[in-house]
Order: structure tokens, then sequence, then C-alpha cells
């Protein structure tokens, strides 16, 4: 699900069907000669990582894989300083009249049977669903930091990234883009200075307190541009208080769950929702989409998933209106065919070429498959009969014998001509 997004929207900006788009930045270092190999020099790129989530969410969770971020370059720090530039690039811009002309072609007959009709809109609008805007964690380091963003100057930051949006004066503007803002969680000060020290770092950068000043901060930019808030500092101290509130499940080991039991402990709590003290784990992530579609069900509730409407079918809709040869069911019926006939007992295995032993777990499936996956002869025989009778069954009017043919066949011409037959 990861692409570069701005190669997207050139190919389909007016019709993208996005509904959520999360982006972040990663440094990836390249050591490539002109014959492609490693040399010592290092050439350092910006990347621009995108998750794509199109609603309706079928998972509970979604990972954000962040494993490239380690080769970390020391030009790029990965601020919304830096995201308010990059933006640009991500948003597609408002089409022109004749880029929508350009796209008429795409129309679909609206009397077309489903389940096949297509429904474009083909205004002249850029479409984003919903854009999320995550930063803060980063900007909120101590100012002796290079990371650090000044907190007036990450406001306004964020502002502007808005109103690229929201600004009809904008050309990145749309209306139909709704905006979620997500404000940076908390950071566990103790653990996070435990993994500097386990890279070399003795310098604490990052505080919880820091954190809740920039969430606030950003709440209080939502707010200003009536733009839906999440709230993750205030979310993950929520969820921390009800584990304390939660009795412990004594039966439960330390080293086994790989989070602290222990109450008194500075890191409880925190150490069940982030790694390493600063960045969300599985359960952090678990938190954090739970509280973004929380946050789409109170603030745009048409866009919730049971409110929206498939612009292409879906594949089990589509089935159900088919006509399936089931071609597993198919081959298991056979080989337990096979099972319940008497085996020829004058045949012998290296003649025929498969196994005549019912135990063995072979049994069958050799006969109708060669390498154990492909069908043989045997196999594909069985499907062309499970496909005529699948045409017999359904489009009565296509069996072959119900078919003109175009042109004669051989031997009718050859039984309306005089004189020799010829080869």
């Amino acid at each position: 699900m990861t692409r570069e997004y701005k190669s997207n929207t050139k190919k389909d900006q007016n019709n993208s069907e996005v509904l959520i788009v999360v982006t972040w930045l990663v440094s990836k270092h390249t050591r490539k000669n002109k014959r492609n190999k490693l040399k010592k020099g290092i050439d350092r790129s910006i990347i621009i990582r995108t998750l794509i989530i199109k609603l309706p969410i079928h998972s509970n969770s979604i990972m954000w894989n962040m494993s490239e971020s380690r080769h970390v370059s020391r030009k790029y720090h990965f601020t919304e300083s830096q995201a308010k530039e990059i933006l640009k690039d991500i948003l597609p811009k408002t089409a022109t009249l004749s880029d929508t002309e350009n796209i008429n072609h795409l129309k679909v007959d609206s009397n077309a049977e489903p389940p096949f009709v297509c429904k474009l809109d083909n205004s002249n609008q850029a479409k984003i669903r919903f854009l999320t805007l995550f930063f803060g964690e980063n900007d909120a380091s101590f100012p002796e930091n290079k990371q650090s963003v000044p907190l007036e100057e990450y406001k306004a930051n964020l502002s502007e990234m808005i109103q690229m949006v929201t600004d009809p004066k904008s050309k990145y503007y749309s209306k139909y883009t709704k905006i979620i803002l997500i404000t940076p969680p908390v950071v566990c000060d103790i653990m996070w200075e435990k993994r500097l020290k386990e890279f070399g770092v003795n310098t604490q950068n990052r505080s919880n307190t820091c954190a809740k000043i920039y969430s606030d901060a950003a709440t209080q930019v939502g707010k200003n541009h009536n733009v839906a808030v999440v709230n993750l500092w205030e979310a993950f101290n929520n969820r921390i208080q009800q584990l304390f509130d939660t009795d412990i499940d004594t039966s439960l080991n330390e080293d086994i769950v790989g989070y602290s039991l222990d109450k008194s402990s500075p890191t409880f709590g925190f150490d069940q929702l982030l790694s390493g003290g600063l960045h969300p784990n599985k359960a952090g992530n678990d938190l954090i989409i739970k509280e973004v579609m929380a946050a789409i069900e109170k603030n745009y509730p048409e866009l919730c998933p049971e409110n929206i409407s498939f612009t292409i079918p879906i594949c089990k809709n589509i089935l159900q209106t088919l006509d399936v040869v089931n071609l597993w069911e198919a081959f298991n019926n056979r080989i337990q065919q096979l099972f319940d006939t008497d085996i020829d007992t004058s045949l012998k295995e290296e003649i025929v070429g498969y196994s005549l032993d019912k135990s063995s777990p072979t049994f069958g499936f050799d006969q109708l498959l060669s390498d154990r996956l492909h069908p043989n002869k045997a196999g594909n025989d069985l499907i062309i009969k499970e496909v005529m009778a699948a045409i017999e069954k359904n489009y009565p009017e296509l069996c072959p014998e119900n078919i003109f043919f175009t042109i004669p066949i051989c031997k009718n011409i050859l039984q309306t001509l005089d004189g020799t037959k010829k080869k």
C-alpha cells in the first residue's frame, strides 16, 4: 500500500477515490556508481511515504512500516516545516475544464446493467476524501535539537497546510476534502532516555511536557479552522489511566509479555503503547486507528464505511451475479469417486504412472495433477467438462449444438460437392 503518491496524482488527479492519505518523510541513502556498484559516496534523497486507507476498512489494525527511517540523513529532520513544502507536490491541483474534457471518454452508460455500472464523477474539482495531518512528535523536541520547530512556527505551518485545501483561492482547494488534524502522542521520558543512550546520546531531547504543549497547540489550530482533531496525547493518557484502573492478570510474566506489570514503575502503561518511549507500537497504532475512525464517525458520519457506496462493485457482489465453476469442489468430487471405485488389480503403478494405493496421501491427486499443482490431461479434461456443463446449464443458447456456423463446416461442404473428395 505504500507508494509515492505524487506520481499517482498525476495519473488520476481528477477522480481520486482515496479516502485517507497518511504521509511521512523517509531519507534514503544510495551508494551507487555508474555501474550500479557500491561506492563510498552517499547520495541523500528524500522519499515521500504514503499510506492510503480506502474505506471500508476491514482490518482492525494498520501498522505503518517505518523500517527505512533508520537511514536518517542529517540534512532532513522529518518535521512539518518540510512537509509544508512537500505537501504541494502530494496534493492534486484543482483540474481545469480541459482536463475534465480529456476524461469524458471514461463515462459509462448509465443504462448498463449492474453490477458493472461504474460511477465516475467528472467534476472539475480534485478530490481526496480525507487528508490527515499528523505532525509534532519531532517538532516538539528541545530547541537545541535540529528537528525542533518553534511553537508559533509549528502552528503557522499547520494553518498553512489546512488553508492549502480549504481556501477557495488556493490552487489546491478542494471542497470535497475533509481534514483530520492528529496531534502528537505522549512521550515516556525514561524509556526515551534509555533508547538514546543505546545510540550513544547522553542528552535528553524530548519530554512528555513538551509533547502536551504541542498537542494543545495543534488542537487549538484545528478548532480555529473548524476541522476535526484527534488528540492523541489525551487518548494515550486515557488509555494508560484505564490500564492503571484495571486489575493485572497475575498469571502474566513480564519477560513474556514484554512490558511492565508493576504499576509503581514510571514506564507502566507507556511501554504497552510505545516502542522505545517515542514511536507507537502495534497497540499504539491500533489506538490511533480507533481514534481516527471515531473522529470520522463524529464529524463526518456520511463518510463512515457503512454509509459509503462503492464506486466499483466489490468482488463478492459480482460473483453472486455470475455463474462460478468451482474447480476445487469438482476435483474433490472426482477424487472421492476414485476412492469409491474398485481398483483394477491388473494395473501396475509403474505403467499407469499414478498411485493405486488408497491409503497413499497422493491417491487421486496424482491422477488429476502434474507435480501435485498443475492439472494434467485428465485434470484439464475435467475442467473442460465442468465449463461445458456450466454453459449448458446457464447459457443453453450458446451450447455447440445450438450455434449456427458462420461458415459451413468442412464435412457439410464435401457432402454438397460432386466429384472426388479431396483431403
